[in-house]
C-alpha cells in the first residue's frame, strides 16, 4: 500500500474514533445531566416540567417534553401548558430541535385541537461539553378564528433569540386577539433586548379592551433597564442597584362616564396624557422571585439600616405644553424635624392629565391633605410631603 495512501486513512480512522469518542461523552453527559438541568428550570420558572426520552440512538435523544403549571381550580392540581416533540443530536455540538404539539396545552383550544395551522420551531445548541451555547424559537405567521367566529387570533413571524453570553432578543410586528364585543388585545411592533446589564422593551402601539370594564390605549412606548450591582445575601437574597426608565406616548384609559349639570352622560377616558417620561434610580432594593413571601421584611430591613434608597430624580407627565413633575426620595434621612421615611414632592397641573377625572381627583386628594404640605400657584398646585420614619411601623405590621 501506498504509505501517502496509508497514512490518510490511519487519519481518517483517528478522527472517526475520536468523533465517536465524542458524540459517545456527549451522549453520558446529557444522560446524566438532564434531571438536574430539568430541576433547575422548574426551581427559577415555578413550573412543572415533564422530559420523557421515547427513543435513542448512538448519537441522538427523542424527547417528549410537557410543562405545566399548578392550578387549584383544576381536580388534577396541574393544568397542561405547553408540549414540545423532538430531537437532541450530539456531533461537535449539541443541537436540539423542537415542534409543539397543537393537540396539548393552551394551544389545543387555540388550535382547535390542531385543526387550525400552527408551525414554530425551538432550536437549541450546547457546545461539545454539554455547556449551554444558544437558543432561538420561531412562530411563524398565524391567523385563525374558533368555530363561531367569535374568538380570533392573528400574530406575524416571532423570533426569540438568547445566547449565553446573557444577550437576548425578541421581535414581533403584530398580534391581535380578540372575542369578539367582549375583549380585545392588539400589539405593533413589540421588541425586547437584553445584553448584559442592561436592557430595554419598546411598542409603537398597544390597545386592550374589556366591555364595560376597560378600555387601554397606548402610544409609542419604551422601557430600559441598567443593572450597576447585583449582591448574594446570606438568606438567598439579592440586593440591586441599577436605573429603570421610561417613556410613554399618547396614554389613554378607561373608561369613565361623566355626568353634567344638564344630566347629559358622556363616556370618555378616566386618565389621559400625551408622554410621561423619567427615572427611577434603585439603591440595594432587595429583588428574588423565590424569596418573594420575605420582601416586605428585606425592605424594611435595609429602611431601617439607611441603605436602601429609591429614587425618582423627576418623573414628567405633559398633555401640550401643560406638565406636572413628581420627585420622589424613599430612604431614611435625617430632617431638621427628625428622622423621614419618605419625601415627596409635585408639582401638579390638571391640564397636564387632560382635565380628566383623574386630574379631578388628585387635585381634591391634594387639597385635603393638611394647608402646611401644599400651595396653589394659579391653576398649579405645589406640595411636599415628609413622612416620618416612625410610618414604618406600618409597613412592619404588614408582615
Amino acid at each position: 500500500m501506498n504509505k501517502g495512501v496509508a497514512t490518510g486513512i490511519g487519519v481518517v480512522v483517528v478522527v472517526a474514533a475520536g468523533y465517536a469518542g465524542l458524540v459517545y461523552y456527549q451522549g453520558t453527559v446529557f444522560d446524566r445531566e438532564l434531571k438536574t438541568i430539568v430541576e433547575k428550570m422548574e426551581k427559577e420558572s415555578g413550573l412543572k416540567i415533564d422530559v420523557t426520552e421515547t427513543a435513542r440512538s448512538f448519537a441522538s435523544r427523542s424527547l417528549d417534553v410537557k410543562v405545566s403549571y399548578e392550578d387549584e381550580k383544576n381536580p388534577a392540581g396541574v393544568e397542561d401548558f405547553w408540549r414540545w416533540l423532538g430531537d437532541v443530536n450530539f456531533g461537535l455540538s449539541m443541537k436540539g430541535h423542537f415542534v409543539s404539539d397543537t393537540t396539548s396545552g393552551i394551544l389545543k383550544n387555540l388550535t382547535q385541537d390542531g385543526k387550525a395551522p400552527f408551525k414554530d420551531q425551538l432550536n437549541l445548541t450546547l457546545n461539545w461539553r454539554g455547556d449551554f451555547k444558544e437558543g432561538d424559537w420561531h412562530i411563524m405567521p398565524t391567523n385563525y378564528a374558533n368555530e363561531d367566529g367569535r374568538a380570533k387570533f392573528e400574530m406575524k413571524e416571532m423570533a426569540l433569540r438568547w445566547t449565553a453570553e446573557g444577550k437576548s432578543s425578541f421581535d414581533v410586528p403584530y398580534i391581535l386577539f380578540s372575542e369578539g364585543d367582549a375583549a380585545a388585545f392588539e400589539i405593533k411592533n413589540w421588541v425586547m433586548r437584553s445584553e448584559g446589564k442592561s436592557g430595554g422593551a419598546t411598542f409603537d402601539s398597544l390597545k386592550l379592551h374589556i366591555a364595560n370594564e376597560l378600555s387601554l390605549d397606548m402610544g409609542a412606548t419604551s422601557t430600559s433597564a441598567k443593572l450597576d450591582k447585583m449582591e448574594t445575601q446570606e438568606d438567598g437574597s439579592m440586593l440591586v442597584t441599577g436605573t429603570l426608565s421610561y417613556d410613554f406616548k399618547n396614554f389613554k384609559a378607561g373608561p369613565h362616564l361623566s355626568v353634567d349639570a344638564k344630566g347629559k352622560t358622556t363616556l370618555g377616558p378616566f386618565i389621559s396624557f400625551d408622554e410621561l417620561k423619567g427615572d427611577i434610580n434603585l439603591e440595594n432594593v432587595p429583588t428574588n422571585q423565590a424569596l418573594r413571601e420575605k420582601q416586605l421584611a428585606a425592605w424594611v430591613n435595609g429602611l431601617e439600616k439607611g441603605t436602601l434608597r429609591v429614587t425618582i430624580p423627576e418623573l414628567v407627565v405633559s398633555t401640550g405644553d401643560q406638565k406636572s413633575v413628581l420627585k420622589v426620595l424613599l430612604a431614611k434621612e435625617e430632617k431638621p424635624q427628625g428622622l423621614s421615611l419618605a419625601q415627596i414632592d409635585l408639582t401638579f397641573n390638571p391640564a397636564s392629565l387632560g382635565n380628566t377625572q383623574a386630574a379631578k381627583e388628585l387635585s381634591s386628594l391634594i387639597r385635603q391633605s393638611d394647608k402646611k404640605d401644599w400651595k396653589a400657584e394659579g391653576n398649579t398646585l405645589v406640595a411636599r410631603w415628609v413622612l416620618p420614619f416612625e410610618y414604618l411601623a406600618f409597613l412592619k405590621d404588614a408582615q
